[in-house]
Order: structure tokens, then sequence, then C-alpha cells
């Protein structure tokens, strides 16, 4: 929940603060520089998972940081300007398939069938909408499309499982950032191929 390193790439941008450029980009090399750290770990898969959530929304926290990466890389330019924007290619193709499961409901290939989401497991009326509903098995009745769930754990493991809130919760903050860095990307001055040709982006361990 913290708004500090937003905040401060407003200043930094603003201002040309020094302070707040190098709060900034201390933020961006913990989240971008493939190594592991205080707040961030790697994922075998390269996914960059946030260490202080417990797990929570893992997905939503990686959204946020590429949002504010490509935001950031708007007033960069050449290899600093490529890291930033690749790397936010890398984690949100994650999002979306790459590393062989999406993480958007109706979308890409084995995307969540069971998201944690009261409406979405409801069945049609005139049958009730209780708990009965709600622990059933099988895939929600309902499909709510591009709805970002909260991840993998940080060794890329998930389970499509509507009891588990941690991974498979959806919420209106999961999506802002992803839907932020979407945008980001659309007008990026490098897309994902030539990333990779670059050999920047994610990267796996091991």
């Amino acid at each position: 929940d913290s708004y500090s390193p937003a905040v401060a790439l407003l200043l930094a941008q603003q201002t040309g603060d020094a302070d707040a450029w190098g709060h900034y980009r201390g933020f961006l090399d913990a989240w971008t520089s493939g190594r592991s750290n205080g707040d961030v770990v790697v994922s075998p898969q390269g996914f960059s998972w946030y260490t202080k959530d417990q797990g929570w929304g893992s997905l939503r926290h990686m959204g946020g940081a590429a949002f504010l990466a490509l935001v950031g890389a708007k007033g960069d330019s050449g290899e600093a300007r490529d890291k930033a924007v690749c790397w936010a290619h890398g984690q949100i193709a994650y999002a979306l398939g790459d590393a062989g499961r999406s993480y958007v409901v109706g979308f890409g290939s084995n995307p969540p069938q069971r998201p944690h989401h009261r409406g979405a497991s409801c069945p049609d009326a005139p049958a009730p909408c209780n708990y009965n509903a709600v622990w059933a098995p099988g895939a929600n009745p309902r499909t709510i499309t591009g709805a970002l769930v909260g991840g993998p754990n940080d060794k890329d493991e998930y389970t499509d499982d509507r009891g588990d809130a941690r991974s498979n919760e959806v919420a209106i903050d999961y999506n802002a950032g992803f839907t932020g860095a979407l945008a980001g990307l659309k007008q990026a001055p490098i897309d994902y191929a030539a990333c990779k040709a670059k050999g920047l982006g994610r990267q796996k361990r091991g």
C-alpha cells in the first residue's frame, strides 16, 4: 500500500530532484535487477515475486511495479529505457501465459476456472447462491473475463482453487496496475520480440 515510489517518480520528473530519482531507481532496481533481494525474489520462471505481502496478490504487486517502470521509462532512453520496458514485457507476458498458463480469467492458455469471486460462483436462479454453491466442484458458472487472479507463489506453483483466496482472489486493485502496464506496453518503443533478441526481459533461473 506504499505510494512512495510513484510519488518519488512524479516529483523526480517534475523537479529533477536527485533524492527522488534515487528513491525511484532503488525501487526499480529491486524489481528489475533479476536478483533476489529483501523485497523481491525471482521465481524459476523469472517471475518477480514480492516478499512483503505473504503471497497475497503476487501478480497485483508485479503489475503495479511494471506500470511504474513503464511510466519512468518514458523519461529514459537507450539501455536504461530498454531494460525497464523489457522487464515489464516479460512480467506481463508471464501473467498472460508465456510460462505455460494464463492468470487472466477467460484469456489465453489454461486460464483460471475457479476464481474466488462470489458472483461468478453463483448458479442461475432460482438455484440459491449460498456456501453450497461457492464450494461446489467444477468451474465457476460465470466467466469474469479479464479478471487477474492473485497468482502463483515464488516457485511458480498455483492451484486453481476457489477456496484459496490468497492465490485465486480477484479485485479491482489487482487489475489496476496490470491494466496500466498493458496500456504502457501498447505505447512502448520496443516490442517483446526485440527484447528477446536483445537478451532482455524475463530470465529463467536454473
